[in-house]
């Protein structure tokens, strides 16, 4: 038995993936999408350099064990599209995706992101650094600990 649901109709056509303007104007759902927390203007900015900063150190790193150049990603300015591209961009599990997905305020997002880029780019710069001296398969010089005898 089909059943009619009653809604309401927007004169619009939308189309899958084009984006659509919206007014938000009533408070409730305005506070829906804004941060949770209040931030102070230079936060979002500081943990999102620091985020970039990170990002880039693994990027670099990956690059090398790549066997390539730097991995060539332009991240956004915008501290909020920021945290969403370097979530996505990182091999995390679903559940951990997922989780900051889901984190509403941006501040919070960059400061987990920061705390998890850390061990990932030295882990990385570490392997990029063993595959470099690997790839002079001891042609490196001499053992700085090793004195020559004549």
């Amino acid at each position: 038995m089909a059943r009619e649901l009653p809604i309401f109709p927007l004169p619009i056509v939308l189309f899958p993936g084009a984006p659509q303007s919206l007014h938000i104007f009533e408070s409730r759902y305005r506070r829906l999408l804004s941060d949770d927390e209040p931030t102070e203007p230079n936060e979002a900015a500081t943990l999102a350099a620091a985020v970039r900063q990170r990002f880039a150190r693994l990027a670099r790193a990956l690059g090398v064990l790549a066997g390539g150049d730097e991995l060539a990603i332009e991240l956004s300015e915008d501290p909020k599209r920021l945290s969403f591209q370097v979530a996505a961009a990182l091999e995390l599990e679903p559940d951990a995706q997922r989780a900051l997905q889901a984190l509403r305020s941006t501040t919070t997002r960059l400061r987990q992101l920061a705390a998890l880029l850390e061990p990932l780019a030295a882990g990385a710069r570490r392997r990029a650094a063993v595959r470099q001296r690997a790839k002079r398969n001891g042609t490196g010089g001499p053992h700085p600990r090793v004195e020559r005898t004549t």
